[in-house]
């Protein structure tokens, strides 16, 4: 079941959210009120929901008409950025829909849906494929690939497909969410092999060969970026055989009482904002955090955004105004994005962050002392300053430690948890130059 994208979201399911969302309660309401207050506090307040909601879809139908048309069109995306002369200046983009009886929910079909980026019109030309694992939460990696200059010259230059898989109850699969890291992997086992299939299903179809004669196997790529190497690395361990190499980006290694111990430590040293920094971190205490499980759930959440308004996703250079730069390359390229619906943006940003669910299992994890062997090739970017996720030291002890048929560290010095942003350049040249040595 192979769609092309097109750029389009769901007003009708808009209006019912807004409906159920504030009108209805508002008109409930307004029975049991004064008329006065009717007149000078709830009316206003009316309309200036409708017109901020107006103005909002306003804005972003022509955000989006605004890039479609600079960009060359709905399927059929030119890449307006490139740095460097390619043959191929054109990133084609296609939605694939997987559907399988035990994919998960099953209430919603066992249907789910990926986007597939590659280079020109064909993806007979496509030397491998690099699958995704965004953020728990936001699928920003996915959204900012069209807005933003981040992967072209993967694309472009190095002829490889991304394939970009929002995880269960995020992005294009909003909805119910899982809530077990194991039933996580079995989804994206079935995603990948079903995403393998369709492409070699399409490339038959542009070769005009039997797909069942077709001797050459794409290589398959995995890259974990931030707490999606939480699921990426419990994949590959459990799964090795289906994945070439794998990629783990500014990742997550468990172990949250030792590491969110040196972030809370590191901002409480650095912190230079008494109200929004200092204050705060010494409201909540050093970790170990206890209690309801919940409870640890926001505790570590709340420190994590105290970490990023004092810069701790950025390297030195962006300390400075470090929370508007990170809104700016993130929030207001996935508002734009014609990947998501409103809809979808609603369940990412403001439903419940969605490693919540998976923070039974994620509290137990520690990669360092849990996963000492892998059969896959695992390659590791991490940001020197990044003060966000994981420090450094703590994700080089555990690549110390891991034993797997080839491993390598890369360093960039000038970044934080945000590299794939600071770095941009070096970032793809590793990603290219590991790819095509795989390849």
């Amino acid at each position: 079941d192979v769609s092309h994208f097109q750029c389009s979201f769901p007003q009708h399911l808009m209006l019912r959210t807004f409906l159920l969302t504030y009108v209805l309660p508002v008109l409930s309401f307004m029975q049991n009120v004064n008329r006065n207050v009717f007149k000078y506090i709830v009316a206003p307040l009316i309309y200036s929901i409708v017109f901020a909601v107006l103005g909002l879809l306003a804005l972003r139908f022509c955000w989006q008409r605004q890039l479609l048309s600079a960009l060359g069109g709905h399927q059929n995306v030119n890449s307006a950025w490139n740095s460097s002369p390619v043959e191929k200046s054109i990133i084609s983009r296609r939605i694939l829909q997987i559907k399988h009886e035990d994919l998960y929910p099953a209430s919603l079909g066992g249907k789910q849906r990926i986007l597939l980026q590659y280079a020109g019109n064909s993806l007979s030309d496509t030397t491998s494929l690099l699958f995704l694992l965004h953020e728990n939460n936001v699928p920003f990696h996915g959204s900012m690939a069209f807005n933003q200059p981040r992967y072209e010259d993967l694309i472009l230059n190095g002829s490889i497909a991304l394939v970009h898989w929002d995880q269960t109850g995020m992005g294009l699969n909003y909805g119910v969410r899982r809530n077990a890291m194991d039933e996580m992997v079995k989804d994206f086992k079935i995603i990948l092999e079903g995403v393998v299939q369709q492409v070699n299903y399409i490339v038959s179809l542009e070769l005009d060969e039997d797909k069942d004669e077709m001797d050459a196997k794409l290589p398959v790529h995995v890259m974990g970026v931030g707490s999606g190497n939480l699921l990426g690395v419990k994949f590959i361990e459990a799964h090795p055989e289906l994945v070439d190499k794998y990629f783990a980006v500014s990742g997550l290694i468990g172990n949250w009482d030792e590491v969110d111990g040196a972030v809370w430590s590191h901002h409480h040293d650095s912190g230079v904002d008494e109200s929004l920094v200092l204050t705060p971190l010494e409201r909540m205490g050093p970790p170990p955090y206890v209690g309801p499980l919940d409870q640890q759930f926001n505790d570590h959440i709340h420190l994590r955004m105290i970490a990023m308004r004092n810069g701790g996703m950025f390297g030195n250079q962006r300390r400075e105004g470090a929370l508007s730069h990170y809104v700016k390359h993130t929030f207001l390229d996935l508002f734009q994005s014609p990947d998501y619906s409103l809809v979808s943006l609603w369940f990412m940003l403001w439903i419940k962050n969605g490693q919540s669910w998976l923070w039974p299992d994620m509290r137990h994890l520690d990669f360092a002392k849990q996963v000492q062997h892998l059969d896959c090739p695992i390659i590791f970017l991490h940001g020197k300053a990044d003060w966000f996720g994981a420090p450094i030291e703590h994700v080089r002890r555990w690549f110390e430690r891991v034993d797997a048929p080839g491993k390598k560290f890369f360093e960039f010095e000038k970044s934080g948890y945000l590299l794939f942003i600071e770095e941009r350049h070096r970032f793809q040249k590793i990603l290219l130059n590991e790819i095509a040595r795989e390849s």
